[in-house]
């Protein structure tokens, strides 16, 4: 019987014979294209049963040669880097990608959260843990995102006390990136650029977005929107996933509350703030926050007059739930420590208990598990004594007990969790 494939894992699919390859039902050589192309795959014969000979090839552009025991390469679409501030303009690079989200934060010190897209241009900086309007112009803070990483600078806000890319040489960064579909025109998805919604399918919604870029692979979509000029109706734009996204974060360009939505929040209506610490009882909870009606595949929603106004102009981070790259869910406190299983090696978490109030957490893999920052506050690096988040092969575990932040008997909290190439 053919085994199932499993990033990064090495593949025996035909165990009666011991012969290894990918498995492809007969019927193959059915409206095969008369010229062998680089990449092509084939079945050397035709396959009688389950239990024949056959294996699969690929064609090298030369010659075809047997797929036996290829390891399945991970999803590339996340990374963590640290680095330290030179006070002047630096590439940080070894992401092994070209980043269209970049969320930075200085470790040292007080420095807010600095979020950049490539959809709103770099440089225009808006932070997590206020509601302050997106400043910033090409250039500033954050300079450009480039094949291998991205640069910073000093070029905007000269004060040192708001140094969030790359301040004095004592200041210690950590930069989490994400992989989105590039920035080669208004509308990117999976590395090809469009020059209008329709052309880039995204005209699904109610409103079309004004820019975009859109991994499917890894579950990643960042998209820019004007609200529109009806107020007091439900409205909708695609995010360009082709799956339900498991976390949302939406807000407007001037000063605005970022919304979230997580696919484990009590009711599918409900919303928390990344910029505050607030429960979910807190919040004035309505199906007006996200329109009344659910995300979808297709769209995301929310509701004009309620989260947000007339003609703001907005922006939404979308993520979905990729086998083996990302995971979405929630998991209750214990007096013990708690494993969560996400089914990937993790080496991010982001965490929030939402029964009660609590701070938005992060950790990864880079800094440690002993070191936690906080979305919603500009507070430097918590440095605890050990680690209160393990990363794991198949998930991570909550070491720390009596913490109602992370693992609080009965306590419910919420996670999201990604791996790094």
């Amino acid at each position: 019987m053919a085994t199932t494939k499993v990033s990064g894992e090495l593949v025996d699919l035909n165990e009666a014979t011991s012969e290894s390859g990918l498995k492809i039902p007969t019927g193959t050589n059915n409206n095969r294209p008369a010229t062998d192309v680089a990449g092509m795959i084939r079945n050397n014969t035709n396959e009688a049963s389950e239990g024949s000979a056959s294996c699969e090839e690929y064609y090298n552009g030369a010659a075809w040669k047997k797929i036996n025991n290829v390891a399945i390469p991970p999803i590339v679409g996340f990374k963590s880097v640290i680095y330290t501030g030179n006070g002047s303009t630096q590439s940080i690079t070894g992401l092994g990608f070209k980043p269209d989200f970049v969320w930075i934060k200085e470790r040292t010190g007080t420095n807010p959260h600095a979020l950049y897209d490539s959809v709103r241009g770099a440089g225009k900086i808006v932070s997590s843990n206020d509601q302050t309007a997106q400043t910033g112009n090409s250039g500033d803070l954050l300079g450009s995102f480039d094949a291998d990483g991205f640069q910073v600078n000093r070029q905007y806000l000269t004060n040192p006390n708001y140094d969030t890319t790359n301040g004095l040489s004592n200041l210690n960064y950590v930069g989490w990136a994400w992989k989105g579909g590039g920035n080669s025109n208004t509308f990117n998805k999976d590395g090809t650029g469009y020059a209008t919604a329709s052309d880039a399918g995204l005209t699904t919604g109610t409103n079309n977005p004004t820019g975009s870029t859109i991994n499917t692979e890894s579950g990643f979509s960042a998209i820019t929107l004007n609200a529109g000029a009806t107020n007091n109706s439900d409205r909708t734009v695609a995010h360009g996933l082709g799956v339900k996204p498991a976390f949302v974060i939406m807000r407007r360009t001037d000063a605005s509350a970022w919304f979230v939505w997580h696919q484990s929040l009590s009711q599918e209506s409900y919303y928390l703030y990344l910029q505050d610490d607030f429960d979910e009882s807190d919040l004035t909870q309505s199906s007006n926050a996200w329109g009344n009606q659910s995300f979808t595949a297709t769209n995301i929603s929310w509701r004009n007059g309620w989260t947000f106004s007339t003609n703001e102009d907005l922006f939404a981070y979308c993520w979905a739930e990729i086998d083996g790259h990302s995971k979405m869910g929630s998991y209750t406190g214990s007096a013990s420590a708690v494993t969560v299983t996400t089914g990937f090696q993790t080496n991010f978490v982001l965490i929030k208990r939402i029964d009660a109030n609590g701070f938005w957490n992060i950790f990864d893999s880079v800094r440690g598990g002993d070191k936690r920052l906080y979305p919603n506050a500009a507070i430097a690096e918590t440095d605890e004594t050990s680690d209160y988040v393990s990363f794991l092969s198949t998930g991570f575990r909550v070491d720390v007990t009596a913490n109602s932040d992370l693992n609080t008997t009965g306590g419910t909290y919420i996670y999201v969790a990604f791996n790094q190439a």
